[in-house]
């Protein structure tokens, strides 16, 4: 079982069954969220084997995928991924955050959270952040939480059918960061 993150309003914890119509929700109403889960999250159905899937892992000691919610009333307010590599000390974050709720310091606050549980915890040595150029808010949540900007990843990924350039962001261990 994962023990719960709190860090300022937040609570980082296992997704569960009850998150379903806020998932569903995020990604019929913000593009980028839909476009983060391949536009594979398109009804209940499919957000509950979405669900089902993050569920089994977490009884397998997997915790790459998980709910961000507020402290206090435990409601979902995103999403938040460590995945790590399986041979070398280095991870890789991936975030939401509920449209209505985003520009509350949420994804920052989770973020800094993240970032010193893989280094705490999954003593990771490098921790890395992408995002789309179209999307600035997300670089200057990665910057508050401490991390460099490192450069453009050209065509590094597909979107609608399309190859897409990615900015990356980075925090290394032995950095003066303020976690």
């Amino acid at each position: 079982m994962f023990s719960p993150l709190i860090s300022g309003r937040i609570k980082i914890r296992e997704f569960c069954r009850k998150d379903n119509q806020a998932v569903l929700a995020a990604c019929q109403t913000s593009p980028a969220i839909d476009t983060m889960h391949s536009h594979q999250l398109k009804n209940l159905g499919a957000v509950n084997r979405y669900l089902g899937c993050l569920i089994r892992e977490y009884g397998y000691g997997r915790y790459r995928t998980l709910a961000v919610a507020d402290k206090e009333t435990d409601g979902l307010l995103g999403m938040i991924s460590l995945e790590t590599h399986p041979s070398f000390p280095r991870g890789e974050l991936g975030y939401w955050v509920i449209p209505s709720h985003q520009g509350e310091g949420i994804a920052t606050q989770a973020v800094k959270a993240m970032i010193r549980y893989g280094m705490e915890q999954k003593k990771l040595l490098r921790i890395q952040a992408i995002h789309l150029p179209d999307n600035p808010a997300s670089g200057r949540v990665l910057q508050k939480a401490g991390m460099t900007y490192e450069g453009t990843l050209r065509r590094y990924l597909m979107i609608d059918g399309k190859p897409a350039d990615c900015l990356v962001y980075a925090v290394i261990k032995d950095e003066k960061t303020e976690l």
